[in-house]
């Protein structure tokens, strides 16, 4: 099973050291309180984006690009990770991302599914910091069960749709856009 994580974002504020949150989950029984986030989609530093996935306390993948992306501006983005290649890719306005300022190593292949602690779409508190509160605007936002392939992430970006996607692949599944 892979994921893929979508959404249009226009941040306020992406020049200072503040963190941008666009997605994140917890997992209950993770006593490391610094380990307790398992999906991490956001904004870091300079408009960096950072793509990050721990199962409990191993690290899935992790990526953040090198350049980041403009303040105040509406701009795409999407991650996506394939369990068969072992790859996490980062996509800017449908475009993947080549090269990654940091890369976390692998330690565990097994995707989290456990999000009964927490689930959050443009926030983020614990007891480790300040809240971490998206600043803008998201609208948009998706998260697949599968790695949606870079014609399918441009595609996505372009025409604002998402059945024909699932549609084929996993028939069952009941869409709900909110």
């Amino acid at each position: 099973m892979g994921v893929t994580i979508a959404t249009w974002v226009r941040a306020k504020n992406v020049t200072g050291s503040n963190i941008n949150e666009i997605f994140v989950t917890e997992a209950p029984g993770v006593t490391d309180p610094t380990k307790q986030g398992q999906y991490h989609f956001e904004i870091v530093d300079k408009g960096r984006v950072r793509f990050f996935q721990r199962n409990k306390d191993k690290t899935v993948y992790g990526r953040t690009t090198i350049e980041g992306i403009p303040e105040n501006k509406w701009v795409h983005l999407a991650g996506n990770y394939n369990p068969n290649t072992k790859q996490a890719t980062i996509y800017i306005n449908g475009r993947p991302v080549k090269a990654y300022d940091q890369t976390e190593p692998q330690q565990t292949e097994s995707l989290s599914t456990d999000w009964s602690k927490a689930a959050y779409i443009g926030a983020f508190k614990d007891n480790q910091g300040p809240p971490r509160q998206f600043k803008g605007a998201l609208d948009e936002f998706y998260i697949f069960p599968c790695a949606l392939s870079d014609d399918q992430i441009m595609t996505l970006k372009d025409t604002h749709r998402m059945r024909k996607f699932l549609s084929f692949s996993f028939p069952q599944l009941l869409l709900r856009i909110w």
